[in-house]
């Protein structure tokens, strides 16, 4: 008999973040919105990649640097190639990245929106005594872990909070609750107490494959 049943959730947010800055035909700071496509300069040996981005307002474009003046020789071919083609997985994950969308912007938007496949790791639920549960992100998210969390067990906010007080839910503190959620928590759940409050483990087994 197994004492924790492992379940990973695999997060990915549906739309990328939207950068905020300066447009100069709108005289105002708006959001920009990512067009998927890369635009490349090549001066002698040297490289220069930006991902577009268009104004959310008046459709004005700006160049997010990805690489400046870098050395062409220095760049391995297909990940020179995914630039040169547009590769779709390769803009999505510069599009999230959230640190260098920070040097080149006032503000980011980002949609908390977001998909959850839940995948359990072991069959034996009638034995469990803990479900643990896996935090995995496909892509940076800003998604706090208490709505996380009560949007897929369906309770509210107020009554996760109690139920960790109680020690019905446990995490790192309490603090990691409030803050985004991280790839690699572990949230554990008593099953023999949760459904004292609220949490209706039947439903959310169900919503596992």
């Amino acid at each position: 008999m197994s004492e924790i049943l492992l379940v990973t959730w695999r997060i990915t947010p549906l739309q990328p973040p939207r950068p905020r800055r300066h447009c100069g035909s709108c005289k105002a700071t708006t959001p920009f919105i990512s067009s998927g496509r890369f635009r490349t300069n090549a001066q002698k040996k040297r490289l220069d990649i930006w991902l577009i981005y268009r104004c959310a307002v008046c459709d004005e474009t700006w160049n997010m640097p990805i690489v400046e003046r870098f050395p062409v020789a220095h760049i391995p071919p297909d990940q020179l190639q995914s630039f040169l083609r547009n590769d779709p997985v390769t803009a999505t994950r510069h599009a999230f990245d959230l640190s260098l969308l920070a040097r080149h912007s006032v503000q980011i938007d980002q949609d908390m929106a977001v998909t959850v496949e839940k995948h359990i790791d072991a069959s034996n639920f009638a034995d469990a005594a803990y479900l643990e549960i896996a935090i995995a992100l496909n892509l940076p998210c800003r998604l706090r872990l208490d709505a996380l969390l009560a949007r897929e067990i369906d309770v509210t906010r107020s009554a996760l909070l109690r139920a960790y007080e109680a020690g019905v839910v446990t995490l790192d503190s309490r603090k990691a609750m409030r803050a985004p959620a991280q790839d690699g928590q572990r949230i554990r759940i008593d099953l023999s107490k949760a459904r004292r409050w609220g949490i209706d483990l039947d439903k959310l087994m169900k919503q596992a494959t």
